[in-house]
């Protein structure tokens, strides 16, 4: 029972912050910590009860409540609180049933106001075995003060008094000292620090999620743990020593590769949690002191993994001299644009969660009225999610555990747990060769290498459904590099010719900001430049809209201010009838040798649009038709088929750009490994002319 004769105590920074996130959402139970014990013994319920009751008579945080006072938020310390301890029958509950029991105790919300903030509750199982669940809210308390709580209790345990605990600084002096030192020259070192190295970097990490980000975050999670097994902790070790850094160091290094390569990016962000403690000085305190630091991973170089390890040990060391400048007074005062459905300046965090209380052997059995008492971690995964995914290092005596917290609001169980073997893949792949470069680290299974290098290459559909069009162009290239692709007059390009180029231009768009439903004209004459354009854009994520150069002015008009292009692809002699027009002209003949020659990578989908053609109006306005890369990859398989197009086929390219029956021959030949060929407007005339071209070019008339 809280009395209430108290004192009013100003909040740190960190806890500011979860007032002010409890005041938003006081349900909210992202922020509820608890540890759960294995205590094996004829326990003596009073005895625990009295152990308690020192620790909380010892530090005044557990029997602080919070409110505003004078419109400024405050701790209420209360001179006394009685520790209760429920004791719940448990001895017919399956292991399942019991867990499922303690997740609801220790995922009710704590009311800060009127207090208590922790909860202490016991499972009985059978005689000899309980399960004693120590649940409390972040706003008074962090890992760290569970590792001093749990120390004491084991000492109390034992003989039952104090004299031997060490000295304890309450909570109020170290917010006292952090306002001090944010007021002297060091917390501005701090603040300059920290300013310099996160001011312009970016602070949103794009992983692959699984659902929409909400606008607000919801905080729903769960988690997964997967133990370390002993070979691979023992390999583990031994590099670390081996480097002359820690495990900690190592993991934290393959979780920036890990989160590299599921993103794409280079400069990534990740909060890692800090104990905040300074010195001895505040060591034995309880209290919400924990600070995240902001490391960065700059993955640019490609570094040896070697290499990187040296990076994040020097990364380390220096975050832990600033360790001390509150996280929530670092983004105010970085002024960085909010978005209230992202945690700012990171998403993503590695913590390191040490039992040091607990040491596995005997010479730690503690004893209670002559009976040995044998205290050990009980593991349930914490609940909540306060980030879209936190990488717990969980270690206990020898044993290294990695935890997988999530938000289910954005990932799957099955995206996390193809995340969690990703991981072992890299992990193993680190410690059997710390000194390949970052991006040949292995990191697909068994499973998924077989099905990206054998499923998924198994070309032999009827109606490809999760291809885009230049997906099919681009395995003819694979296949037949060397053969004509296209023919123009007395020019030719092979496959691997045409994919070249049409690469480097695509990368030269991308560059320009073309991506998945970007529209890009083209108003270019038939030549082999016409091609490489639509590949181009195609491969770079966008849609081209087609602009014949012969149509009439008015008509062009009409599309480029209907479609409000903001690229055009063009030749020198065609620009005067794309004025005015605020899209950026790019004459086809610009020099992009310079541009990579691979192929790009963008995120266009099967259901991205791949062309919009606009009707004759005929009716009434043009009006843009929407073709999806699906539908044109069925319609390039169905005429494949139909027309017996094979590799040695020749395909005449007839039909303007703009009329739909040009993109069907276009992506009927390319498609098949075919040549095709494309001609002067004198050479398509009917009568000789066109007769004369079939000729030459060897092409068959379709039934």
């Amino acid at each position: 029972m809280i009395t209430n004769n108290t004192r009013f105590y100003p909040l740190s920074h960190g806890q500011q912050a979860l007032w002010f996130l409890h005041q938003n959402d006081p349900e909210n139970t992202a922020y509820n910590l608890f540890m759960t014990l294995r205590l094996s013994s004829e326990l003596d319920i009073k005895s625990l009860q009295r152990t308690w009751q020192k620790i909380y008579d010892r530090h005044p945080i557990l029997r602080t409540t919070y409110t505003t006072h004078q419109g400024q938020p405050v701790q209420q310390i209360h001179p006394n609180q009685a520790v209760k301890i429920p004791v719940i029958d448990a001895t017919k509950w399956s292991e399942e049933e019991l867990k499922a029991e303690i997740l609801i105790e220790v995922d009710r919300p704590f009311d800060l106001e009127q207090g208590p903030i922790q909860r202490l509750i016991l499972f009985t199982r059978t005689p000899t075995e309980n399960i004693f669940v120590i649940a409390m809210h972040h706003i008074a308390s962090d890992m760290w003060s569970y590792d001093v709580m749990l120390s004491e209790m084991l000492v109390l345990c034992e003989n039952e008094t104090e004299h031997t605990l060490p000295e304890s600084l309450p909570y109020t002096d170290f917010v006292h000292w952090q306002s001090e030192m944010l007021s002297s020259s060091e917390g501005e070192k701090w603040w300059k620090y920290w300013q310099q190295k996160l001011n312009g970097k970016p602070t949103i990490l794009n992983l692959p999620l699984d659902k929409p980000r909400p606008p607000v975050p919801t905080y729903n999670g769960i988690s997964h743990t997967f133990k370390i097994n002993e070979q691979l902790t023992t390999d583990l070790k031994s590099l670390a020593a081996k480097e002359g850094v820690t495990p900690f160091t190592i993991l934290l290094s393959a979780f920036q590769v890990f989160l590299h390569r599921y993103s794409g990016q280079k400069e990534i962000l990740i909060g890692v949690p800090l104990a905040g403690r300074t010195g001895k000085q505040f060591k034995q305190t309880v209290g919400y002191c924990a600070n995240p630091v902001v490391l960065q991973a700059d993955l640019i170089n490609n570094y040896v993994f070697k290499e990187l390890l040296i990076y994040n040990r020097r990364q380390l060391f220096t975050a832990l001299k600033h360790q001390y400048y509150p996280f929530p007074l670092l983004v105010k005062n970085l002024e960085i644009p909010r978005d209230s459905s992202y945690f700012p300046l990171f998403q993503v965090s590695f913590t390191s969660q040490k039992h040091r209380w607990y040491e596995p052997d005997d010479k730690k059995l503690y004893l209670e009225k002559g009976k040995k008492l044998y205290i050990e971690p009980y593991f349930i995964g914490q609940r909540g999610a306060a980030f879209d995914l936190d990488l717990v290092l969980i270690e206990t005596g020898e044993t290294l555990e990695l935890c997988w917290q999530y938000n289910t609001d954005l990932f799957t169980d099955a995206t996390i747990q193809r995340m969690m073997a990703n991981f072992q893949v890299l992990l193993a792949g680190i410690i059997a060769n710390p000194e390949q470069h970052i991006s040949q680290l292995p990191i697909l299974t068994d499973v998924e290498q077989n099905q990206i290098l054998k499923e998924w290459n198994q070309t032999q559909r009827d109606y490809p459904q999760d291809k885009c069009i230049h997906h099919l162009f681009e395995e003819q290239v694979k296949q037949n590099p060397d053969a004509v692709a296209l023919i123009y007059e007395d020019e030719k390009l092979t496959y691997q010719e045409l994919n070249k180029k049409a690469n480097q231009l695509s990368h030269y768009l991308q560059h320009l900001g073309v991506k998945p439903e970007t529209l890009v004209g083209i108003c270019v004459e038939r030549s082999l430049e016409l091609i490489i354009s639509i590949l181009a854009i195609l491969k770079a994520g966008g849609a081209y809209v087609p602009l014949d150069p012969a149509y009439p002015q008015e008509r062009l008009n009409f599309i480029l201010q209907d479609a409000q292009l903001p690229i055009i692809l063009t030749q020198q002699h065609f620009i005067t009838k794309l004025l005015p027009t605020s899209a950026k002209i790019i004459c086809t003949d610009i020099d992009i040798h310079s541009q990579p020659s691979d192929n790009p990578s963008s995120s266009v989908k099967s259901d991205n649009l791949a062309y919009v053609i606009y009707t004759s109006g005929s009716t009434g306005k043009p009006k843009g038709v929407m073709v999806a890369h699906r539908g044109l990859c069925n319609l390039a398989t169905a005429q494949i088929k139909l027309f017996e197009v094979r590799p040695d086929s020749s395909v005449l390219q007839f039909a303007s750009i703009s009329f739909d029956a040009s993109i069907s021959e276009i992506v009927m030949a390319i498609c098949a490994g075919a040549k095709l060929c494309l001609a002067t407007r004198d050479s398509l005339q009917p009568g000789q002319p066109l007769q004369k071209l079939l000729q030459i070019q060897n092409i068959a008339m379709s039934p």
